[in-house]
């Protein structure tokens, strides 16, 4: 195409000149990565630790699977830190040939080592992660930092997909009781629908972490089928599958005022001062008497707080004589603290009469 001088348009010409460099330049680049990486590879074997650490973080960045073999035998490091970034660089490659060392690793002395490893085992997808990672779940060395640590096997695991999945929910019937209730824990991180079945069954376990840790995972997930388990199992006799079962009920909300509503009319008090909040945010005229009522017989200084700063008269009068004849000084150093890092006054703080949060 030419112009009204007959020559070719400066934009055409330019495009072209680009396009002829690059293709020159090309083989040169990919010479140069090409370079690049094998002194990378030289370098994992550097005397200095630091070089060795710069050069798998490099090889995490390029992606580069003839840095694999290399890779794998530096998971093996004198240095720890070298061990971790390894792990991390070859989840980032995603090379199968590294599952099975990868899994070696997940026994690591060091927990920075399993914690790369497991993180590489997720990225990797790969199936013969899976019952190494419900494994490590149970693992003594595991102690330390052990709640972060358990929420990432839980997060590789989902990332493995249905079948792993599929062996946690096995896993809630394994005879060790911690290992039932790491599964609970784990299936609350990965929120999978199919496992709400598996886990209301296990808020009847013999054991209070896994009814417990059920009660958590199924407030994770959110399913209204879980809501009528969960109200029987505010009657649970451990204090903290109690907690957790309210915990979980207020995060789920749907689904919650019949059953509820239910267990006010008939006046099942230990109901109601479990969910007291419930009922207050429901804002219902006549159900003033009943929540007095679970509050003489299962109150706490809490519970008397929350109906002191309801906007409601009758609760808060009913709230003033329960902490005069308790003998509690109101407010609280707890409300006070509570009520500050939420950035709001004592008033203003805990369920209001007729007003839901959202």
């Amino acid at each position: 195409m030419m112009d009204r001088k007959g020559k070719p348009p400066r934009i055409a010409l330019t495009a072209a000149i680009r396009m002829l460099v690059f293709s020159f330049c090309l083989p040169c680049i990919l010479y140069s990565q090409e370079k690049d990486v094998d002194k990378l590879i030289q370098n994992l074997k550097d005397l200095d630790w630091h070089i060795r650490l710069e050069a798998t973080k490099a090889l995490r960045d390029i992606k580069d699977r003839r840095a694999v073999e290399p890779l794998i035998a530096a998971l093996k490091d004198e240095n720890s830190d070298v061990r971790a970034m390894t792990a991390y660089a070859l989840g980032e490659i995603k090379d199968l040939r590294a599952v099975e060392p990868l899994i070696s690793a997940l026994k690591d002395q060091q927990w920075n080592v399993r914690e790369g490893a497991t993180y590489a085992l997720g990225e990797i997808k790969d199936t013969r992660a899976i019952n190494p990672l419900i494994s490590s779940l149970n693992d003594k060395a595991n102690l330390i930092f052990w709640q972060d640590r358990e929420e990432f096997i839980a997060e590789a695991l989902g990332k493995i997909g249905t079948l792993a999945v599929e062996s946690l929910i096995l896993a809630l019937k394994d005879k060790n009781a911690d290992v039932r209730a790491k599964a609970a824990g784990a299936l609350g991180v990965i929120k999978d629908h199919r496992t709400v079945e598996p886990l209301i069954s296990a808020l009847k376990d013999q054991q209070w972490n896994v009814r417990q840790r059920a009660t958590i995972a199924l407030g994770e997930i959110r399913d209204r089928r879980a809501v009528e388990p969960l109200i029987v199992a505010l009657k649970d006799e451990d204090e903290d599958v109690k907690e957790s079962a309210v915990e979980a009920l207020n995060l789920i909300k749907e689904g919650l005022e019949r059953p509820l509503n239910t267990a006010l009319k008939n006046e099942d008090l230990e109901v109601v001062a479990l969910m007291y909040a419930f009922f207050i945010e429901q804002g219902v005229s006549g159900t003033e008497t009943a929540l007095i009522k679970a509050l003489n017989k299962y109150g706490s200084i809490d519970m008397a707080e929350d109906f002191l700063y309801s906007d409601n008269d009758q609760l808060k009068v009913a709230a003033r004589h329960w902490i005069d004849i308790e003998g509690y000084k109101s407010p609280t150093n707890k409300r006070m603290d509570i009520a500050y890092h939420a950035h709001k006054t004592i008033e203003e703080f805990g369920p209001k009469w007729g007003k839901k949060t959202i």
